[in-house]
């Protein structure tokens, strides 16, 4: 009798072991923020708006904003529009079409006028760096909210 009662305290002893191992589980699948898919998208997407960006062509002009971009921080002047604060308005207007509802942020090294305020949220996306001379690099940083919670 006595074996029997130490069988049955060690069955109980096990299932209470794969019960708290499979909370523990639960637990860190549950509380996962973001699935990896999502945050894979997200960079997607801002990688594909600052490729369009770049190769979008002024209205009236031959070359993209990407070359006028360039010509603006090295030479202070630009190809084809009349001048860079010109570029520089129509640069955040196309960004407000593209995410009208996601704050945004475009950040050029060397930082110049074409850099804007840096964005205060948890959650970022940035784009890869693109080059638009040599020495000059843009990325496009994106800020989502997370939808989830309330």
């Amino acid at each position: 009798m006595k074996k029997k009662a130490q069988i049955e305290t060690m069955g109980l002893v096990m299932i209470v072991l794969v019960l708290a191992l499979a909370l523990v589980f639960a637990l860190v699948f549950f509380t996962n923020q973001q699935p990896k898919i999502n945050e894979q998208y997200l960079q997607a997407q801002a990688n594909a708006a600052l490729s369009a960006l770049l190769s979008t062509q002024p209205e009236g002009c031959s070359t993209t904003i990407q070359q006028e971009l360039a010509a603006c921080i090295t030479s202070q002047q630009p190809l084809c529009m009349q001048s860079c604060s010109q570029l520089q308005k129509l640069i955040p207007e196309l960004m407000e079409k593209t995410f009208p509802a996601t704050p945004h942020q475009l950040l050029t090294l060397p930082e110049s006028q074409f850099s804007t305020p840096k964005l205060t949220c948890l959650n970022r996306f940035r784009s890869p760096e693109h080059f638009l001379t040599l020495e000059i690099t843009i990325t496009i940083e994106l800020c989502y909210k997370d939808t989830t919670k309330k």
